[in-house]
């Protein structure tokens, strides 16, 4: 009886222990070859990361992804080359095109979806496809298209050309009292579910030499530089308060000197892995071990991104790119002049 307790104890045991190292997410490096690629595969389970390391005839390509922990360790299943780009498919994440550009950059060949016929033109705006609820500002008034949706919304009794004091907060459209000329008391709130608009009196004058500085959970966080105030404001209570000089650092607040947020260019702030930005004109999409070049066409404006898309400006139309595809969304005239002024809400 002894003995068969012990057996079975130690059957579950190993059976724990294959359990654990088998199907609990746990960082690893793993070495493998592909149609003779030498392959140094590694994944990060804190970041959730994925770091490939390819090299063949003394050509190295890198490669980082995001994605989970599967339990069939090696991804990449095929490699397939023509010149120098290298096609990579894989078993779980997500393929890819790569070809190393120089020492600074790689090409990443996305797909680019043929431009599909004009759907409509609604206020001088040509729209292509839809994949968001888009707010453009024109001057006199937010023009609101979705795939529901075509509607102006008008707020000002005149013409606006500078909207700075304008941002999004969870499902809103949070903007300034624009009828007023040097201080306001008033932000408009659009709820952009539904298109509502609701008035949000403050008991308190902001001066338009004002920023914003971020949101955090139910607050937006505004700076006036012409009185050196910090100001904590919930648009849904209509409350506005004075704050302590502070930023949102990586989730934590951390004091700020009075000096700096004079500066006009702070922002709370958060470290993430992947991200797109702008040199010289050229979107990069940046990973921890390369940088990316997306795309040939000339881009003067990222309008939002997050780790894993981004909507940017070309000349006067705007785009969409994911990992793996860019898409022509719309196009406006007036974007090759002034472009800062679309909110994008998924």
């Amino acid at each position: 009886m002894k003995k068969l307790r012990l057996l079975i104890f130690s059957f579950l045991l190993i059976f724990l222990s294959f359990t654990i190292f088998y199907f609990i997410p746990k960082s690893y490096e793993l070495k493998y070859t592909v149609k003779g690629y030498n392959i140094i595969q590694t994944f990060n389970n804190k970041k959730k990361l994925y770091i490939f390391k390819i090299k063949k005839d003394n050509v190295e390509y890198l490669y980082s992804v995001s994605g989970k922990y599967y339990q069939n360790h090696k991804q990449i299943k095929n490699i397939k080359q023509k010149d120098n780009i290298i096609n990579v498919t894989n078993n779980n994440l997500q393929n890819f095109y790569i070809n190393k550009e120089n020492d600074n950059y790689y090409t990443s060949y996305y797909i680019t979806i043929p431009e599909d016929k004009k759907k409509y033109t609604f206020d001088n705006i040509d729209v292509y496809n839809i994949n968001a609820n888009f707010y453009i500002w024109n001057y006199s008034q937010f023009i609101n298209i979705n795939t529901k949706t075509k509607k102006k919304i008008k707020l000002f009794d005149n013409d606006i050309y500078n909207i700075d004091l304008c941002t999004t907060f969870k499902d809103y459209l949070l903007i300034a009292d624009y009828n007023s000329k040097y201080n306001f008391n008033k932000f408009y709130l659009i709820n952009t579910k539904n298109n509502k608009v609701k008035e949000t009196q403050l008991d308190k004058e902001v001066y338009f030499n004002s920023y914003f500085l971020g949101t955090y959970k139910k607050y937006v966080y505004l700076y006036d530089m012409q009185t050196k105030i910090e100001y904590k404001i919930n648009p849904l209570k209509n409350t506005i308060y004075k704050n302590r000089y502070e930023i949102l650092s990586n989730n934590k607040f951390e004091k700020i000197s009075v000096n700096k947020l004079n500066k006009g260019n702070v922002s709370f702030k958060k470290e993430i892995d992947f991200y797109y930005e702008l040199n010289d004109n050229k979107l990069i999409y940046v990973t921890p071990i390369n940088k990316i070049n997306v795309t040939s066409l000339k881009v003067s404006n990222i309008i939002f991104s997050n780790d894993n898309e981004c909507y940017f400006i070309s000349d006067d139309t705007l785009y969409y790119v994911n990992k793996d595809k860019i898409i022509k969304l719309m196009t406006y005239s007036e974007w090759k002049f002034n472009n800062d002024y679309i909110y994008i809400f998924k």
